[in-house]
């Protein structure tokens, strides 16, 4: 008979541009600390408000890309390549049940069977081809993958655009390839496998359901947004756009009441725009918010209390239920006999009912009624729920069928049909119904519209006056108010503008005309006086035409004998025109009597009483001793004053005889006293009205530049010539009677002089005075409004402890293992490693890296007689960390235990030990003895036990050099120290033969009597491992006292069986523990030895478990294997005291660097805080901590009296552990609580909102199950049976 192989291919595109989207919005969101400050306010303003649909659209193609790239659906949201397979194969899955719940086609899925058409039988033929090439290996994988792409685009069903198929299509095409090979080679002498075909095609619709409701403004401004012009369109550059028009409207009118009113209008009109488009692009974002939050939200995402734009659209979310818990609510053990709880029954048919109005109402209304786990777990918990409520309504109709549903009159569909109309109304009505939710958003968002287009035109308004008043400052043609309060109101040239601040000014307070810029233009004959930017045109018949602006302002105008006509002065009146024809001076030049007139305060009345002539008739001595100064008697000094220098007139060159008397004047002394002056006169007419300038008593006169006396001096070509009439020295001698001033002449310089008298030269010009066009531009609308996104959503975090749960490795990790892996196992995961060729290369890199280091271990083997000379038929070497400040009452205990174990085994085992201190340690006296008293009982050890192979070695580390190198991640240290101790140990002595390394504790209370036999039969039977788990108790001798505490212990004993055992496809896991796993040397040595990179604390020996799977490739999970048999019972203060605490047990590595390392006994040791655990994005939970005495010591449990409390400690456990070891799967939860509790009825656990609670008959018969634990003594069975307490 022909095997039947069926193949679905799905196509799940839809989800790509979903998932982009989700995550770009996601990266929109912000919390109120990155939006405090100035760069907050900005965010709020331009990325989260103007620019918002830019950057989300940029976020969403980032995260598009990302997706297509990495070839999975959920990398942008930091989902795993794992996730997403499971995520693809629960769709197959769901796709290839033979139930009609499992396809939604009210939410646009579609399914079809390939059939017989000619393109069916094409693709089916072409498939079967593509299968039997890679049966008969033919193809490889990567190639079965490019050909099914190309099968796949000849179907009408599929599109390869962009790549899409890569992530887009969920098929099962390698497995059933697989599963042909596979059968292929089981059947023997076939040359091809005979199998019949089944092809299926559908297209999904996978994620949460939930849509933003859009009406069809909602869609443009969508579109819009999704185009890089439209991304920037929003109401500021809307009003900016309203306002350019509005000018060249306002530009274009003819008249200054046309254009007031087209400029009132733009204004309006631009107020009008913004606002709409603000308070649309506001409703559209409020829709696509509540679309984002109700999404999240079924994700199984959650929101802080205090984000407060989630608290308000967390009050428009409808009502959901959690997958988790509808499961949890269609879980029921019937069949056809035993049906007598009908009250049960009808519970889980009316919740069946639940769930069909939900989903019904969830694919019709694009909505979400459900809420799911995780967003990397919807699918598979829609298919959960997909089966569950087909395979329910199976068993129900066959109930019925039979009546046993006393419930039931008629037919079962016709009955839960009409449940689930009742539901959906139920859903849809109400106070908290889907009607009344949309109501209520509704007007929140008509309000919200409203003040935001309020907010936006008023705050535009006051923006854009800002900006107009801003703008006036750089404009030459407009006037603002405030420019013109700190620079004056400046005249200007043309068309005048003024802002609409400025206007307002105007017209309540009134402003006197600002006077324009006049120009002089000769039209033939005539000269006019008119405004710049104004044209006087002459017509064809001799009349002129005045032009302003480019626009023709009057015509006609006749002008006669140079006056205006009667008619032209009436027009020009009407048009506001002022003429004013007058005679104005053209040309000529001032005399020097209107000069002075126009300057009196600069002259000064003189009479000359004499001149010193020397008694000759020519000029010479003094007279001649008036020279220009300046550089080079340049006549002008560095600042371009005029500059005279008297400095060589003599003291004697300056005399004249009158009436016989010989009159003279000292000038050097004149000079010394001030008694000089030089005195400018303009011409012969006015010589007694002169410029006075003093002679200082350098003998030099200083002229200053630009001074009214400078004026009568020239300079050319390095030489300055005196203009005026008389330049002279003087003496002044006092005043005369009618006020003039007395003075001698020393010295005189003649110039060509001025007339006295000015020529004028008139002539007629028309002043034409046209009013200045003051125009008010309307300010721009610009709303700069800060938004405030939502705050970021939460992932639900559970503790773990340093990768002992199976979460997969991050890419980062992954990149860290490769780095250290040996040639041999990077070449060949599969490698049969060699012991001495491993740790030959493992300590040539070492000693490269860490050369102070690897001197270090040399010189402990060298100083150990055991070390260095390894027995040869070694088989296992127990490597312990062993803090000497605290396990010194533990020690001699623990290696007291190996003592009773097979001595043949003893022979092939030797004990490493790391005794370990701080430097520190030894100024504590208490721990300086207790580190000398762990020293003696080791070696009393070895004295009382010669059969005990142990080579202890002494390590003083220094604190603060630890902390410098390591921070809180010192424990690792001690755990790498001793295994590489070991392993050099082994390298030097040349064994070949696989050795084990065997990690223990210091503070074991118990062990099997044949653990190490045990081990040791494991290596020898399954040599294809490279390590062991073994079995670990959790302080037994504390279970009588504290019943919960042994509940707890056993019940994260169950969650490593389900780990170790899983079910269906689930990978199998089994970590590596300190506390009791074992590694050959040879896989230690090639994966680069314990913490290669000095950076892992307390987890350094869970971490060698992960780096081993991930080393062996596909066949990881296989390399460890679990010793049932080879137990200990280990020391549990830690774990004690997280449940004393009211903490789960599962989580006591989990914050074990958290502040340092800590030992046994110190303060803080195993006692987590309420405070420091309660995370605000943890989703584990703290139950009530145990009772205290007098003393500070935890009381004792009473089965009878604290039972209540013990319960919900144990609650906490299991919640604490199935979220930490299993997050949200549902499937792994029921499995561990079924070990714990039994698959019985009635139920003794039950799950509400993602939390296991106890019921009632779970309480009472747990609580038996203690009672019968206590009264037989069962902690002391392991012993019972074969082992020793210490």
């Amino acid at each position: 008979m022909a095997e039947k192989l069926r193949v679905a291919f799905i196509d799940n595109s839809q989800a790509i541009d979903d998932q982009a989207i989700d995550a770009g919005e996601a990266k929109m969101t912000a919390d109120k600390e990155s939006l405090k400050g100035f760069s907050g306010f900005l965010k709020k303003i331009w990325k989260h408000n103007l620019a918002r649909n830019y950057y989300r659209q940029k976020e969403i193609n980032t995260a598009r890309q990302q997706i297509l790239e990495s070839g999975n659906l959920f990398a942008a949201a930091e989902g795993s390549q794992d996730e997403f397979i499971a995520e693809q194969e629960a769709i197959v899955d769901r796709f290839m049940a033979d139930h009609a719940e499992m396809i939604h086609q009210e939410a646009g899925e579609s399914r079809r069977v390939i059939g017989e058409t000619p393109e069916d039988k094409i693709f089916s033929d072409s498939l079967r081809n593509l299968i039997d090439k890679f049966v008969a290996g033919e193809i490889n994988e990567t190639e079965l993958e490019e050909e099914k792409v190309r099968l796949l685009n000849s179907l009408p069903d599929f599109d390869d655009k962009n790549g899409r198929l890569k992530v887009g299509c969920a098929d099962n095409l390698l497995a059933i390839a697989k599963q042909a090979k596979q059968s292929l080679n089981h059947q023997s002498g076939l040359a091809k496998l005979d199998y019949d075909l089944e092809i299926i095609v559908g297209r999904a619709v996978s994620g949460v359901r939930t849509e933003a409701k859009y009406n069809k403004v909602d869609r443009i401004l969508e579109k819009l947004g999704k185009t890089k012009i439209g991304a920037l369109i929003n109401e500021s550059t809307l009003g900016l756009a309203v306002a350019a028009a509005t000018a060249t409207a306002v530009s274009l009118g003819q008249t200054a009441g046309q254009m007031a009113a087209r400029a009132l209008g733009g204004l309006g009109l631009g107020a009008l725009l913004t606002g709409g488009l603000a308070a649309m692009r506001e409703s559209q974002e409020l829709k696509r918010e509540r679309k984002q939050h109700s999404r999240e939200m079924a994700q199984g995402k959650r929101f802080k209390k205090d984000d407060v734009r989630r608290q308000e659209m967390e009050k428009f979310n409808y009502k959901t239920i959690k997958s988790v818990d509808i499961l949890s609510g269609l879980e029921i053990n019937f069949n056809e006999a035993d049906t007598d709880n009908q009250a049960e029954i009808k519970q889980v048919v009316t919740n069946l009912a639940d769930l069909e109005a939900r989903i019904r109402l969830s694919d019709q209304q694009k909505i979400d009624l459900i809420a799911f786990s995780n967003l990397t777990n919807v699918e598979q918990e829609r298919l959960e729920l997909d089966l569950a409520r087909a395979r329910l309504k199976v068993t129900l109709r066959r109930l019925a069928d039979h009546d046993k549903l006393n419930f039931v009159d008629g037919n079962l569909d016709d009955y839960l049909n009409s449940l689930i109309e009742a539901k959906k109304q139920e859903l849809l009505g109400g106070d908290n119904g889907i009607a009344e939710k949309d109501r209520l958003f509704n007007k929140m968002r008509k309000a919200r519209m409203v003040s935001t287009g309020i907010n936006a035109a008023g705050i535009g308004f006051a923006v854009g006056l800002a900006f107009q008043e801003a703008a006036s400052f750089f404009r030459s043609d407009q006037q603002g108010l405030i420019e013109g309060a700190i620079k004056g109101r400046q005249p200007t040239s043309g068309h005048q503008s003024v802002t609409l601040l400025e206007k307002a000014r105007a017209m309540i307070f009134g402003q006197p005309k600002l006077q324009q810029a006049q120009e002089l233009v000769r039209i033939g004959d005539h000269q006019f006086k008119v405004p710049v930017g104004t044209e006087i045109r002459p017509e064809a018949d001799g009349e002129f035409s005045i032009f302003s602006g480019g626009k023709k302002l009057i015509g006609d105008l006749r002008l006669t004998n140079g006056q205006l006509s009667a008619e032209s002065q009436a027009d020009l009146a009407k048009h506001g025109i002022n003429w004013l024809t007058q005679e104005n001076r053209v040309a000529g030049s001032l005399g020097a009597q209107e000069v002075i007139e126009q300057n009196k305060k600069n002259f000064t009345n003189i009479v000359r009483r004499l001149w010193y002539d020397n008694d000759t008739k020519s000029f010479d001595k003094n007279e001649l001793r008036v020279f220009w100064g300046g550089k080079y008697g340049s006549g002008l000094d560095q600042d371009g004053n005029i500059l005279l220098n008297m400095q060589k007139m003599a003291p004697d060159g300056s005399y004249h005889t009158l009436a016989g008397q010989k009159l003279s004047a000292d000038a050097q002394q004149l000079i010394k006293n001030g008694g000089l002056k030089l005195l400018l006169s303009l011409s012969k007419g006015t010589q007694n009205q002169v410029i006075e300038i003093p002679i200082n008593s350098d003998g030099l006169a200083v002229i200053p530049k630009g001074s009214l006396a400078a004026s009568l001096f020239s300079h050319a070509n390095g030489v300055t010539k005196f203009t005026g009439q008389f330049m002279e020295v003087a003496q002044t001698m006092g005043s005369v009677e009618n006020g003039a001033e007395a003075v001698r002449i020393l010295a005189t310089q003649v110039g060509q002089g001025m007339p006295d008298g000015s020529t004028i030269i008139n002539e007629i010009v028309h002043s034409i005075d046209i009013p200045a066009v003051t125009t008010w531009e309307v300010p721009p609308i610009i709303p700069i409004m800060g938004r405030r996104p939502l705050e970021p959503a939460i992932v639900e975090q559970f503790i773990k402890y340093n990768g002992y749960h199976s979460q997969e490795l991050s890419k980062e990790e992954k990149t860290s293992y490769e780095k250290y892996f040996s040639p041999r196992l990077k070449n060949d995961p599969q490698a049969k490693l060699e012991q001495q060729q491993e740790l030959d290369w493992f300590f040539e890199q070492k000693q490269t890296r860490e050369p102070e280091h690897f001197n270090n271990i040399n010189q402990v083997v060298e100083a150990d007689q055991l070390l260095s000379n390894l027995p040869k038929d070694t088989k296992l070497m127990v490597c312990m960390a062993v803090g000497a400040a605290y396990e010194s009452e533990n020690i001699y205990r623990t290696l007291k235990l190996y003592s009773k174990q097979d001595k043949a085994v003893l022979a092939k085992t030797v004990f490493v030990l790391n005794v370990n201190w701080f430097d520190d340690d030894k100024n504590d006296p208490d721990k300086l003895q207790k580190i000398q008293k762990t020293i003696a009982e080791i070696n009393k050890i070895k004295s009382e036990f010669p059969q005990l192979q142990i080579a202890a070695f002494n390590q003083e580390y220094i604190r603060e050099v630890m902390i410098k190198e390591r921070g809180a991640n010192i424990h690792g240290q001690f755990i790498k120290d001793v295994h590489d101790v070991a392993l050099r140990s082994i390298q030097l002595s040349g064994i070949n033969g696989d050795i084990f390394m065997l990690s223990n504790d210091a503070d074991c209370k118990g062990m099997s009597d044949n653990y190490l036999a045990k081990m040791l039969d494991e290596i020898e039977n399954k040599p294809e491992k490279d390590a062991f788990l073994g079995r670990i108790e959790w302080d037994t001798e504390r279970w009588a006292d504290h019943p919960g505490f042994h509940l707890s212990v056993r019940f994260m004993q169950f969650l490593d069986v389900v780990c170790r055992y899983p079910s269906g496809d689930q990978p199998r896991h089994i970590p590596t523990s300190g506390a009791n796993s074992m590694i050959k040397a040879s896989m230690l040595a090639a994966i680069g030895g314990v913490d290669p990179e000095n950076n892992i604390g307390a987890g350094a020996d869970v971490n060698l478990g992960r780096r081993v799977k991930y080393a062996r490739g596909s066949d990881g999970q296989e390399a460890i294997d679990y010793v049932h048999g080879a137990w200990l019972d280990t020391n549990g203060d830690r774990a004690f005291n997280y449940y004393a605490h009211g903490r789960s047990v599962v989580e006591m590595w989990s914050d074990f660097n958290q502040g340092g390392y800590k030992g046994r006994g110190e303060e803080g040791f195993g006692q987590p805080g309420r405070s420091e655990y309660k995370r605000e994005n943890s989703a584990n939970e703290i139950g009530p901590q145990l009772r205290k005495d007098e003393n500070g010591n935890f009381v004792a449990e009473n089965i009878d009296k604290d039972w209540n409390e013990i319960i919900k400690r144990f609650e906490c456990q299991i919640n604490g552990g199935l979220t930490a070891y299993f997050g949200y799967d549902l499937k792994s939860w029921q499995r561990v609580l079924n070990f714990t509790f039994g698959n019985v009825r009635p139920a003794r656990w039950t799950i509400k909102n993602n939390r296991v609670e106890i019921t009632a008959a779970g309480n009472e018969w747990l609580k038996q199950q203690v009672i019968d634990f206590q009264a037989n003594s069962r902690q002391d069975i392991l012993y019972k049976r074969g082992g020793q307490r210490g």
